[in-house]
């Protein structure tokens, strides 16, 4: 299993590559996690989403997010590709 690698326009990361890759690490299922709670349905809800956007996920957020299991899964991605202090990461969406 190979970690994704940021893509240009500008350097991000791509959502799915990353979704993938932290589910076969931490073996779970982003879209039907705890009693079929999809992590998906809260990013939408939380970040303004279309195809071809850019999300940025921030360390400082993890605070604010009340649900455990959100928490989670948002850490996970913080934890693998975020960068600096406080960490950062941004991700490319697109279908």
């Amino acid at each position: 299993m190979n970690k994704p690698t940021k893509h240009s326009r500008p350097a991000r990361y791509d959502y799915i590559e990353c979704r993938d890759y932290l589910q076969a690490k931490h073996g779970y299922d982003e879209r039907n996690y705890a009693e079929g709670k999809d992590f998906w349905h809260w990013v939408c809800k939380n970040y303004e989403i279309r195809n071809d956007c850019n999300i940025t996920f921030t360390e400082g957020k993890l605070s604010e997010i009340e649900e455990e299991w959100v928490k989670t899964i948002y850490k996970y991605y913080i934890d693998e590709f975020g960068e600096g202090d406080p960490k950062i990461a941004s991700f490319h969406c697109w279908w």
